[in-house]
């Protein structure tokens, strides 16, 4: 395992092809203040540049994944209007450096995901959670709010109606109820969230990169995030890419294919 970044309580490190983000913040169930939140944007600089690095999982230190924010800031972080400012916008920032980058994002989530936990699982690609896992998105019991962006993916992922009771109460579910409202995509047995996560990204390394990060261009377009690719351009792109001949060729002569596109 290659460390590549440990600062402001987040770590980065790189294995066959996947990085890995931990929020490293346990004594406090990792809850996420406002070095960890300005962290996230060149953690990811340093993935979205990294040529080796086809996939990022993004977990928690210990036993949970984020407790919300860490409250033993709140009143110095929020003490007037511009350091209130300064701090919001290193929330969405920070969330912003997740959901732009190029490479598939995966969150592995064990214990605890509350708060801006939820933002930040919500601003990955998907969502593997454990069964014992437990959410919330507790704005309203601070007097706070979501940013924008953060509700935004929150309506697409379960819909307005679901988004409205859970933003409206800040009350506590389970996995169960997460995954039954897509919040989550699969849940796995306890302790084993991250594992899980592992797997989609050793699937997503074995196929085209191309093909992986046009769709999710593609995707974020769809979704309104960013202008859609010209379709024009995306088929001279395709036609033109090594992958497409190396994938077309290791089908015709059924064989598996060797992509090299970085």
């Amino acid at each position: 395992m290659k460390i590549i970044f440990a600062d402001g309580g987040l770590t980065l490190e790189a294995e066959s092809g996947i990085a890995i983000v931990t929020l490293n913040n346990p004594g406090k169930r990792n809850a996420v203040n406002r070095a960890m939140w300005l962290a996230l944007q060149p953690v990811f600089d340093a993935i979205d540049h990294d040529r080796d690095i086809l996939a990022t999982i993004v977990t928690g230190a210990g036993r949970h994944f984020a407790a919300g924010a860490d409250i033993s800031e709140l009143e110095s972080a929020f003490a007037d209007p511009d350091s209130a400012a300064l701090s919001y916008h290193a929330i969405v920032d920070g969330l912003e450096a997740i959901t732009r980058s190029p490479k598939p994002v995966i969150a592995a989530i064990e214990g605890v995901c509350i708060g801006g936990g939820v933002a930040i699982a919500l601003a990955c690609d998907t969502r593997f959670a454990s069964a014992t896992a437990r959410f919330a998105t507790t704005p309203a019991k601070l007097g706070f709010i979501y940013p924008i962006s953060a509700t935004r993916q929150l309506v697409r992922t379960i819909g307005a109606s679901r988004a409205s009771r859970l933003l409206f109460t800040g009350r506590q579910f389970d996995a169960e109820a997460a995954l039954a409202m897509n919040l989550v995509d699969e849940l796995a047995p306890e302790g084993e969230a991250f594992a899980a996560a592992w797997r989609e990204g050793r699937d997503i390394a074995a196929v085209s990169q191309f093909s992986v990060r046009a769709s999710k261009s593609v995707l974020r377009g769809i979704a309104g995030d960013s202008p859609l690719p010209a379709a024009d351009a995306l088929v001279r792109d395709i036609v033109q890419g090594a992958d497409f001949r190396e994938g077309s060729a290791a089908f015709i002569a059924k064989r598996a294919p060797c992509f090299t596109y970085r």
